[in-house]
């Protein structure tokens, strides 16, 4: 009786251990959560408004060219922000606010542009743009 009784646990004990290792076969280890969707693309002429840190500067302005923040924003990767487009007829309307330099943290909001491969915002078009020092 005992010896059957221990054949009986041996045998349950096996065919655990088999629907077990089937199971995980074919559904696999757990899987961790989807990564969110990333936020669509924006199109050019819409307006924008980002924060993050500025990784880069871009600094061709004097005569004719384009001077322009790099920032790392978390829903769009990396997008310039172009606070002067050089010696244009009209200027750049929109506010540039401080000191802005690599690693300051800042927030800015303007028209989603073509001027610089990449996403890319200008807040020359009008007042209501500007970048800014979100920072300490």
């Amino acid at each position: 009786m005992k010896q059957n009784f221990l054949k009986t646990m041996a045998f349950s004990l096996i065919v655990i251990v088999i629907v077990s290792a089937c199971t995980w076969w074919f559904e696999g280890p757990p899987r961790p959560d989807e990564p969110p969707m990333p936020v669509e693309a924006p199109q050019v002429g819409e307006d924008l408004q980002i924060t993050g840190p500025v990784i880069d500067t871009i600094d061709d302005c004097a005569f004719d060219g384009i001077c322009a923040l790099a920032v790392d924003t978390k829903d769009y990767g990396l997008v310039y922000v172009i606070w002067s487009e050089g010696m244009t007829i009209n200027g750049c309307s929109g506010q540039y606010e401080g000191e802005i330099g690599e690693n300051d943290e800042v927030e800015a909001f303007g028209q989603v542009t073509e001027l610089l491969d990449g996403t890319a915002i200008t807040i020359c078009p009008s007042a209501d743009y500007y970048v800014r020092s979100v920072g300490d």
